[in-house]
């Protein structure tokens, strides 16, 4: 007699119900709300410490070049700095420059940081704009470090006059000519620096663009409107001193 062998019925794949469908949309929501704002944080933190990184090779060689010139800040140099739109920028041979393309803190700084001078060569110097930067209304033509366009005795470095910074002294780093009936305003040396009523510790040299810093101008035409208020990242900017250490810098002033 034969006997057929008989198998119990394979048991079918169970899906998901609705219910425990919704559930892991839910849970994988939640994670991603979770995660992306973390992910945002960190790139932003990211961001300030290449910007921390950036300002600190710019005091090491603005001190080499000061030294050069025997005790003289490089320069005259434009306020404005670090025009992230142009992305690339020439580096010149500062010995033969022109005075209105020298006027930019990659022409002067470039021998001190390893980049050669090649005036047929564009090169990406990303170390000369801060990496938060975001121009307000859309501008693509504004600068993302500032040089301060003045002294005030008592307040500190400032871009202009507003909330009282009425400025006692020039630009430490001088002025390039403007005008053609008036000569260039040359840049302090660190002698005239340190007779300031403020030491060079609390005088900023270069300080991320905001128009919450200390005695900015208001917006007018031009790559001053493109400005954003508030700095690149968050409560404070970051800020290059005249003893060569980076800081905060907000409203009122640096931040202890």
């Amino acid at each position: 007699m034969n006997h057929v062998k008989t198998y119990p019925p394979a048991p079918h794949d169970r899906a998901f119900t609705l219910v425990e469908l919704l559930t892991v949309i839910a849970i994988i929501g939640i994670l991603a709300a979770l995660i992306i704002p973390t992910v945002g944080k960190v790139r932003s933190s990211a961001r300030a410490v290449q910007c921390i990184s950036n300002l600190r090779q710019m005091g090491t060689a603005m001190a080499l070049a000061t030294e050069d010139r025997r005790g003289r800040l490089p320069g005259p140099f434009l306020s404005g700095q670090g025009f992230g739109h142009l992305e690339t920028y020439t580096a010149w041979d500062p010995a033969t420059v022109s005075e209105s393309n020298g006027a930019y803190l990659h022409v002067r700084l470039s021998p001190y940081m390893g980049i050669p001078a090649d005036g047929a060569t564009r090169r990406v110097l990303s170390l000369f704009c801060c990496p938060g930067f975001r121009p307000a209304g859309g501008a693509i033509n504004s600068p993302s470090y500032l040089l301060p366009s003045g002294v005030n005795g008592t307040k500190g470095s400032s871009f202009g006059t507003r909330n009282g910074f009425t400025k006692d002294y020039e630009s430490p780093f001088g002025y390039p000519v403007t005008d053609p009936n008036e000569p260039p305003l040359p840049p302090m040396t660190m002698m005239q620096l340190t007779a300031l009523p403020l030491p060079p510790s609390r005088l900023w040299a270069i300080s991320d663009a905001f128009k919450k810093m200390p005695g900015y101008i208001l917006g007018t035409p031009g790559w001053i409107a493109g400005v954003p208020d508030n700095p690149a990242h968050g409560k404070y900017g970051n800020a290059l001193f005249f003893d060569w250490h980076v800081g905060k810098l907000d409203s009122n002033g640096p931040v202890r």
